[in-house]
């Protein structure tokens, strides 16, 4: 019975950390971007004006030399939301400079969750304003989200002239899934042992 418990627990835990990390590969080209008001990914869309860009060969620290990122020109907004409209969580995400122009400067990049209760969770990330990345390109810094970003209907981001990539994003799974699942097991739990006896 309790080999049977800890499968059941271990199967809501991954069931909730089942999170996607959003890449925004493949760039739409190796040496230019363009404004999009639109983009979607794994589930996740992003509604506003941006700019999805590719790093061509240069590298950089974090991520790939081949990727993608979402860059925040002045003016930039955005706002992020499940495709399916469920709620979901934020776990972290890699900021950076947004161009040269700017070396030196620090960022503050403002998140605002807004959650299913009505209420909202900001937070705040500066990025250091160092381009200290490998081949002389933007360093990409990872943040952590509060414990507070979750159960999030949307998420506005009201900042600009920085660059985002890999976000980690989970949706929330439907209380009623997870007891429907696990009051079957338990069921099957109970046939089990009525069939040892």
């Amino acid at each position: 019975m309790l080999k049977y418990m800890i499968v059941l627990i271990q199967f809501l835990f991954v069931f909730n950390l089942n999170a996607s990390v959003i890449t925004f590969d493949p760039p739409p080209c190796s040496t230019c971007g363009y404004v999009k008001s639109l983009y979607e990914e794994s589930g996740v869309s992003f509604n506003g004006s941006f700019t999805h860009y590719g790093m061509g060969s240069n590298s950089r620290a974090v991520n790939d030399i081949a990727g993608g990122a979402i860059r925040f020109a002045y003016g930039s907004s955005m706002s992020i939301q499940l495709s399916s409209g469920a709620l979901f969580t934020l776990h972290q995400v890699d900021l950076a400079e947004y161009s040269s122009v700017f070396d030196g400067d620090e960022i503050a990049v403002l998140f605002t969750g807004f959650k299913d209760n009505g209420t909202t969770v900001s937070q705040t990330f500066t990025i250091d304003g160092l381009r200290d990345g490998a081949g002389g390109i933007e360093d990409f810094e990872t943040f952590i989200f509060s414990p507070g970003f979750t159960d999030l209907t949307h998420v506005e981001i009201g900042s600009d002239i920085f660059s985002m990539d890999n976000l980690i994003v989970s949706a929330i799974p439907i209380p009623a899934a997870i007891w429907l699942f696990g009051s079957g097991l338990i069921g099957l739990i109970g046939i089990a042992r009525r069939k040892k006896a």
